[in-house]
């Protein structure tokens, strides 16, 4: 994981602006993440998921189903999947079901191959902390990003577990 990526870590909605780059970065999918969003059904479908799936390669976790989605990022997505994205959108507006946009959000998970946050991953996150928290009198640094990063770096997705327990 680059240092550029840590400020996205964690974040629960879109920042204010998002770049070209970031969102090729973050966005853009390979062929087996291309083969699995078209098994979606429908093509608003197919846009939530690519859009699940890049919004928790950014920041570790889903989207918030009332968050706006940046035209840039729909448009994108819209272009990768050769689909026609609406111009302006929420995820609960690409959904007739509630309980689709859940699914979808635990299928982007487990895709990206993130997992439920359980007490034995809690227990080596404390541990980590406390061996950062010990370096911290010399360098305070350490302590900034490195609970999402660990997360992330180890495929932990708390608000997945929330959603399907």
């Amino acid at each position: 994981m680059h240092t550029w990526q840590y400020p996205f870590l964690g974040l629960r909605q879109f920042p204010p602006e998002v770049t070209e780059f970031e969102i090729h970065h973050f966005f853009g999918c390979n062929r087996e993440e291309l083969a699995a969003i078209n098994t979606r059904r429908g093509d608003l479908h197919r846009i939530a998921a690519a859009v699940h799936m890049g919004f928790i390669k950014m920041t570790g976790r889903t989207l918030d189903a009332f968050d706006r989605i940046p035209a840039s990022v729909l448009s994108f997505v819209g272009e990768q999947l050769n689909l026609v994205a609406p111009e302006l959108s929420t995820l609960r507006a690409l959904y007739r079901w509630k309980a689709t946009l859940f699914e979808h959000q635990s299928w982007a998970a487990k895709q990206l191959g993130f997992s439920s946050y359980v007490e034995r991953r809690q227990r080596v996150l404390l541990t980590q902390l406390r061996r950062e928290a010990d370096k911290a009198v010399v360098f305070p640094e350490l302590l900034g990003p490195s609970p999402q990063r660990y997360k992330k770096s180890h495929s932990v997705c708390t608000q997945v577990m929330e959603l399907v327990a």
